[in-house]
């Protein structure tokens, strides 16, 4: 049996209408303390600490991942630069962002990365010695 995909703007179910989403969806991570300093460390979804062993969100379906964007309460301070990287089945794509020095926000929207159903996602943080960074919240946009 092949099922496809069905339009359902103009229907209705028991005289409720369908609507359009006006926003994606989004997936977050979130760290509510200092980031430890060094190294590379995986974010896990919603609000925890990073750690050092990678966690995954399987996607269950076909999927572009967009607009990648951080916010940090305190900035790594210096000369430092921390990256955050999406990852693909565990490979690290092109969708990163960074946060160097006095920074405490920033976002990509020059780069999205197609997933299939099935692909997981995790996002990898590299930590550049010194750093001061605090409470950061990541989100990309789902579509």
């Amino acid at each position: 049996m092949i099922l496809s995909s069905t339009n359902l703007i103009n229907s209705n179910a028991n005289n409720l209408s369908f609507s359009i989403v006006l926003q994606p969806t989004t997936i977050l991570w979130a760290d509510p303390a200092g980031l430890p300093t060094g190294g590379t460390r995986f974010y896990r979804p919603g609000t925890a600490s990073v750690s050092a062993t990678e966690v995954f969100v399987r996607l269950s379906q076909k999927a572009v991942i967009k607009s990648l964007a951080i916010g940090a309460r305190v900035a790594s301070g210096g000369t430092s630069t921390d990256t955050w990287a999406i990852r693909k089945n565990g490979v690290d794509t092109p969708l990163t962002v960074s946060l160097t020095g006095a920074q405490t926000s920033n976002i990509n929207n020059n780069v999205s990365v197609t997933f299939q159903a099935g692909d997981s996602i995790s996002l990898k943080l590299t930590a550049s010695t010194g750093s001061n960074i605090t409470d950061t919240v990541i989100q990309v946009d789902v579509f």
